[in-house]
């Protein structure tokens, strides 16, 4: 059982502190059988909805890996929503949302449906994506890492800002120096990432973006961070028409 959804649209038709909580916010997906002689037959794009609510953690990330290989190499899909609502979590599982994400792009059209809220690593996942759709209630940004390590060097590096967790095997070990050149390091890639995917569209310079400010849905589609208003629907829309090319 793979907990997606297949849908259809007709042709033309229609790093921030605070993400630390990603790490105990668990996925709660309602289960959905994806049958693929459910798809209709003819002409219509068929999109399959990928759903991740919760924090971009093992469990929740390895689950939509997944459900992203099996479209990847489901001959009738032929476009994916990705509706996330996360807050972001550790920057290894962070990572490979975003890899999964981006080798899905590469095949099929990719289109991120923002249902809550997507931020820290929850938005760095998404960027490779083809469109990026939020409701005006949803919230998307918090562009930053944090490290973790002793309390006296976090409570160092939490000054700075611009931050989204990083474990280590060996947290004793970790000097304040080491926070500090280990969280520019992943600050300056995860900013660069985001400039390369959404510079095109931001109205913000680098150094804005890096600020790990968090934007409400309109703001966000004016300074770039996403391309439209809408809602599910709208994504599906749009995935539908980014395989026709329209």
């Amino acid at each position: 059982m793979v907990n997606t959804e297949t849908l259809t649209s007709a042709r033309t038709a229609a790093y921030v502190v605070a993400v630390v909580l990603a790490l105990v916010t668990a996925s709660v997906l309602a289960p959905v059988v994806w049958s693929v002689a459910s798809a209709p037959a003819g002409d219509d794009p068929t999109v399959v909805v990928i759903t991740l609510r919760g924090g971009t953690n093992d469990l929740n990330v390895n689950r939509v890996t997944t459900q992203l290989r099996q479209a990847r190499e489901n001959p009738t899909v032929e476009a994916v929503v990705l509706r996330i609502d996360s807050p972001g979590g550790p920057v290894d599982s962070s990572e490979e949302l975003y890899l999964a994400v981006s080798r899905t792009a590469n095949e099929l059209p990719v289109v991120a449906y923002v249902e809550g809220l997507a931020a820290s690593g929850g938005y760095y996942g998404i960027a490779p994506a083809d469109g990026i759709v939020v409701k005006p209630s949803s919230t998307v940004g918090s562009i930053g890492v944090i490290v973790q390590a002793p309390l006296s060097a976090v409570e160092d590096a939490e000054r700075q800002r611009g931050t989204f967790l990083r474990t280590g095997p060996d947290k004793a070990q970790i000097t304040v120096d080491g926070i500090r050149e280990e969280l520019e390091l992943l600050q300056r890639a995860f900013v660069s990432t985001i400039m390369t995917h959404r510079g095109d569209e931001l109205t913000l310079s680098r150094d804005e973006v890096a600020n790990a400010d968090t934007y409400l849905g309109p703001e966000a589609v004016e300074n770039g961070f996403a391309d439209r208003i809408g809602d599910l629907e709208s994504a599906i829309q749009r995935a539908a028409e980014a395989v026709d090319g329209i």
